[in-house]
C-alpha cells in the first residue's frame, strides 16, 4: 500500500511549498509518504512537481453537468446565467465541446504517468445543495456517467486505474450495492475500481456524532457492498461529522444564492478534518486499498503538517501496537 497527500498546482499550493520540489520532497519524507495525488489546475511544471512524486491524478469535477449532457438548454441557462459562463464551464455550448475539453484534461493527467486517475460520479443543481430535493436520482446519474465514460475511455491509458469516487449527491454514494455493481460492471475502462472518500460517505448519514460511530458506519457500508468492496482500490481519508449542520441548513434555499454561498455551504458539510481516533482502523478493516490519500483542505504548510501528523498517528497507531 502507498500513502500519499493531495496537492494541486493552483497558485496557492505552489506558494505553500515555496515553488520548490525539494520542500515538497522533504515534507513527504517527514510524514513517511510515498508521493502525492495531483490535480492539475494549470500546465504541469515537471521541475516543481516531478513525475516520480505523482502517484495518482485527480481529474477535474463538474458537479452540475447532467442538464448540459441531456441538452436541457433552458435549465442550463437558468443555472449558469449566460452562454459565456456555460462556455467557461464546459468549453462550449455542445456536448462535443465538453468532451473535447474533458479529453484534453485526461490527456494532460496521463502525461504525469499516474498509477490511477480519480473520476467523481455525482451531480447536483445549485439549489439542490441546500434543498436536498434532487431532480435526478442515483441510477440516472450513474447511467449518464457510463455514457460519458464510453466517450472518454480511449484517452485513459489501459494500464492506469480509473477510480470512481463517491459523493453524497445523486450518483455513486456506495450505499446501494446494485448500483455500485452496475457502474463497475458497465464501465468501459478495463481497470475500473472505487476511490472511497470517507468524508463524502459520512455526509450520507446525518445521525453520526463521533468518529467511533462514523467508523462503524463506514465499516457497515463497505461490508454491505459484498464482492464490490474488493474493488475499493483507493481511499481519500478524512472525516466530516456535519450532522448538526445538515439538520439546520438543508431543506431551505437562501434568498440569495451565489457561488460563494454554495462553496461556504459545501465546506461546512465536507470540511476534511483528520481522523484522530484509532477507530479509523475499524472503518478500513473490510478493505485492502492499494492507495490511501490523506486528503485535506490545507491553508498553509504548517496547517497541512499538523493535519497529517494527527491522522498518520491515528492510522499508524495500530502498526505500533501490533
Amino acid at each position: 500500500m502507498k500513502e500519499t497527500a493531495n496537492l494541486t498546482n493552483f497558485q496557492s499550493d505552489v506558494d505553500m511549498i515555496s515553488a520548490d520540489a525539494e520542500v515538497l520532497r522533504a515534507f513527504l519524507r517527514k510524514h513517511r509518504l510515498d508521493g502525492i495525488e495531483m490535480m492539475l489546475c494549470a500546465p504541469w511544471d515537471r521541475k516543481m512537481f516531478p513525475e516520480d512524486l505523482i502517484i495518482g491524478n485527480h481529474l477535474p469535477f463538474y458537479p452540475n453537468w447532467m442538464d448540459f449532457w441531456r441538452e436541457k438548454t433552458e435549465v442550463v441557462r437558468e443555472e449558469f446565467g449566460t452562454d459565456e459562463q456555460i462556455t467557461a464551464q464546459f468549453g462550449g455550448l455542445t456536448r462535443e465541446r465538453w468532451l473535447e475539453k474533458y479529453r484534453r484534461q485526461i490527456e494532460d493527467a496521463a502525461e504525469t504517468n499516474p498509477e490511477y486517475m480519480v473520476f467523481h460520479v455525482g451531480n447536483v443543481r445549485y439549489r439542490e445543495t441546500f434543498s436536498w430535493q434532487f431532480y435526478y436520482d442515483d441510477e440516472e446519474v450513474i447511467d449518464a456517467t457510463i455514457e460519458v465514460l464510453k466517450e472518454l475511455t480511449d484517452c485513459i491509458p489501459s494500464d492506469t486505474w480509473l477510480l470512481l469516487e463517491n459523493l453524497w449527491w445523486p450518483g455513486l454514494r456506495l450505499t446501494n450495492r446494485r448500483l455500485t455493481d452496475k457502474i463497475l460492471s458497465r464501465s468501459p475502462h478495463p481497470k475500473t475500481g472505487i476511490m472511497l472518500d470517507t468524508g463524502h460517505l459520512l455526509a450520507t448519514n446525518a445521525a453520526l456524532r463521533t468518529q467511533e460511530e462514523a467508523a462503524q458506519y463506514i465499516h457497515r457500508v463497505l461490508t454491505d457492498l459484498g464482492d464490490a468492496k474488493e474493488m475499493v482500490k483507493g481511499v481519500h481519508l478524512h472525516q466530516s461529522l456535519a450532522g448538526e449542520y445538515l439538520r439546520r441548513h438543508t431543506g431551505k434555499i437562501p434568498a440569495t444564492l451565489t457561488m460563494t454561498d454554495i462553496a461556504h455551504h459545501i465546506h461546512h458539510i465536507d470540511y476534511h478534518a483528520p481522523w484522530s481516533s484509532p477507530a479509523v482502523h475499524t472503518a478500513l478493516q473490510p478493505i485492502a486499498p492499494e492507495w490511501i490519500t490523506h486528503e485535506f483542505l490545507q491553508r498553509s504548510l504548517a496547517h497541512w503538517d499538523a493535519q497529517l501528523q494527527v491522522q498518520t498517528d491515528a492510522l499508524r497507531k495500530h502498526e505500533r501496537n501490533a
